[in-house]
């Protein structure tokens, strides 16, 4: 796996999710009574896309991970496989 692709998407998953998280801190304190109607709604509407964007990312991640995990435990089968074969057909 592209370690360099890898980290980049995990980065990105945590500056959603802090996004997220430092917009639901202010929403709730600082910003609590000066959000009012389209504010709110815009204000609330980014937060819920940064949280939303973490999660997809997270999806993905998991995709990708289990997706070169079935790739690495076929590789090892196969090279199990293999090293049966040449252990079988040295001893005969």
């Amino acid at each position: 796996m592209n370690s360099q692709v890898t980290r980049l998407r995990r980065l990105f998953g945590v500056a959603c999710i802090s996004g997220a998280g430092v917009m639901l801190l202010f929403g709730f304190t600082v910003l609590a009574d000066r959000l009012h109607r389209l504010a709110f709604l815009v204000y609330w509407g980014v937060c819920f896309f940064f949280t939303w964007m973490a999660l997809m990312v997270a999806l993905i991640d998991i995709l990708l991970v289990r997706k070169e995990a079935r790739r690495e435990k076929r590789q090892l089968e196969e090279d199990a496989i293999a090293q049966l074969k040449r252990l079988e057909r040295d001893d005969h």
